[in-house]
């Protein structure tokens, strides 16, 4: 177990740190010449513009495909008998926590930062701003924050970032909001808070190279915290503590000589919240024994340098290209003429001689440096997936197999950056769960719809108000609910819902012994469109089936009988009927529909 003294902790956290940046150094030099010395004119003294700029091309085009959209989440249970109304509430709860909380600005900014290297998200239940504690009881919310990649750290010896010892992050705090904060809170350490120095920490925090004009006049100070899972704390024996969380600040102002004086200006707190603690982090790629991600700008980073710089050698050749000519020197006027006269003027010339004016090229673009650049824009294009088809450029050279076979391996490595970003959130969005099933200081109005599917006036979740274990509950993210659907896309499946009725209603009668919601949820998920495992009422079916409104498929009208009852040899059989209307019963009764 980890020393917890402030001194030694804080020493973990530096080794953290200087393990963290050694994973950064790229990632900042790709940013900048990602944003390019347009954006901000001091690049230009750190980086060499992309004259091809890879980085902006690959997140233009991954970027809406992983997060487009607000994440649409199911809940399910384990024990649906017990939590059937539990589920109904909590899925209704996340769904507008999510859509109130502006969630998908959170996810746009860590998946820009998953793009370059990792993302980071920190999940904690809070109050909610403008409460008055005097009048009513304080009430929360879950909250979900970005962390830059900058200020987290984690346990360097871990060999994946689940396994780490301890993980947190740095911020920045102006002195006097600091003691404000404090002197609500017993807490803290209000003696320790007023003896930091002014600006303590601030330029390891900012990074003395980065370190942003006119902070220094802020007062600000720097502070760490740092989340311990298993620490063997008596807290954690209620189940619902998991760890401890430590502020660590620098109490002084430090020197390239002198080492930091760091002390605790909290007193180490119980983590409220779920075993897998407050932090999530996005990444594409694992590196063995390593707990950072790899990214795939990372991982390209170096063949991206190659065709830039090949680029610029270009470049420099074509404007380094001249075209001369050769006159004999005892022919002066003809060489002023040459000289002086503008483009495609006729100059006519007493008894010339072809062999006294000679074209000269020097310098210019060879096939060579063609060639070689289309070779290292092939590779690169390998490596990253980006092919001509998802740029939308095609050329009449390509053929219909070999873009499909070009598509095809994109769509498998774009697939499993959506699959891990997705992931990631599905982890985030657990802890919001966890905190709506546990914390009962959460209240949450539902809106319209809850008022509508519940069955209630005024539908309100009240966090811990809530049936059974939290960990029956099931969590899944609608697919493609994040990425963008074309127009197109979206009239095609509606087309599509209507004519698959047609033809699958009448064979809910025909084969009772199938599981049609389980069939029709399936198809819902390959078609985008989850709820289409609820468009069909399955009572109503029977109803209809029992009067013989709906004849088998292929019957005119789409499944749907032309005939009266005593003409229609489905409806005109009253045995027949029972028989029909039973099975669907059974399949009522069996599936829960």
């Amino acid at each position: 177990m980890i020393d917890k003294s402030a001194d030694n902790l804080f020493l973990e956290v530096e080794n953290a740190i200087d393990f963290r940046n050694r994973h950064m150094v790229s990632m900042k030099d790709m940013i900048k010449r990602y944003a390019g010395t347009d954006y901000d004119h001091s690049y230009q003294h750190e980086v060499r513009p992309d004259v091809d700029n890879h980085a902006y091309e690959y997140i233009s085009l991954v970027l809406p495909k992983i997060v487009y959209d607000n994440p649409a989440v199911k809940i399910d249970s384990r024990r649906p008998a017990l939590q059937g109304e539990t589920v109904a509430k909590i899925q209704l709860a996340m769904n507008r926590w999510i859509s109130d909380t502006q969630f998908r600005e959170t996810l746009h900014r860590s998946a820009m930062d998953m793009m370059f290297g990792w993302g980071v998200l920190m999940t904690v239940s809070e109050p909610v701003p403008g409460q008055r504690p005097a009048d009513e009881a304080i009430k929360s919310l879950p909250r979900v924050y970005r962390i830059a990649p900058e200020h987290f750290f984690m346990d360097p010896k871990a060999g994946h970032w689940t396994e780490s010892r301890f993980m947190g992050h740095s911020y920045s705090m102006m002195r006097e909001e600091l003691i404000d904060a404090a002197e609500g809170d017993d807490t803290y350490d209000m003696e320790a808070i007023q003896d930091l120095a002014e600006n303590a920490g601030m330029n390891d925090y900012e990074g003395k190279s980065s370190y942003r004009e006119g902070s220094k006049y802020r007062d600000e100070v720097a502070i760490y915290e740092i989340w311990c899972p298993n620490t063997g704390s008596d807290a954690e024996s209620d189940g619902k503590h998991h760890g401890m969380l430590y502020t660590l600040a620098v109490a002084g102002p430090t020197s390239d000589e002198d080492d930091p004086y760091v002390g605790y200006i909290r007193k180490p707190q119980p983590y409220y919240g779920p075993r897998t603690g407050p932090y999530t982090l996005l990444g594409v790629y694992t590196v063995p024994g390593d707990p950072y991600p790899l990214s795939p700008l990372t991982a390209t980073n170096q063949l991206t340098q190659e065709i830039n710089g090949s680029l610029r050698q270009l470049v420099s050749n074509g404007q380094s290209y001249k075209r001369i000519y050769l006159v004999d020197a005892k022919n002066k006027k003809l060489a002023t003429d040459i000289k002086e006269m503008p483009d495609r003027f006729v100059i006519p010339v007493e008894g010339l001689d072809t062999q006294r004016v000679m074209p000269m090229e020097l310098g210019g673009i060879t096939a060579q440096h063609v060639q070689y650049q289309n070779l290292l824009t092939d590779k690169l294009d390998r490596q990253s997936g980006i092919n001509d088809a998802q740029r939308g450029n095609l050329s009449g050279d390509a053929t219909a197999t070999a873009v499909a076979v070009a598509e095809s391996g994109a769509t498998v490595r774009l697939a499993h950056i959506q699959r891990q970003f997705s992931e990631g959130v599905k982890d985030s969005l657990h802890t919001v769960l966890w905190y709506l099933f546990h914390d009962n200081t959460i209240v949450l109005p539902l809106g319209r719809e809850a008022m509508m599917e519940l069955g209630e006036i005024d539908p309100i979740f009240t966090g811990g108000d809530v049936d059974g274990d939290y960990d029956d509950l099931l969590m899944t993210i609608d697919p493609y609910s994040m990425e963008r659907t074309s127009e197109v896309v979206l009239q095609r499946r509606a087309i599509e819902v209507v004519q698959l009725i047609g033809n699958i209603a009448p064979l809910f009668a025909q084969a009772p012994w199938v599981d049609w919601p389980t069939v029709m949820g399936m198809l819902g998920q390959t078609m985008n469109i989850p709820s289409l495992g609820s468009i069909i009422d399955l009572e109503k079916a029977a109803a209809a089936m029992q009067q013989g409104m709906i004849g088998p498929a292929g019957s005119g009208g789409g499944g749907v009988s032309q005939l009266s009852p005593s003409e229609n040899p489905v409806g005109g059989q009253s045995g027949n009927d029972q028989q029909i209307a039973a099975a669907l019963k059974s399949v009522v009764a069996r599936t829960g529909a």
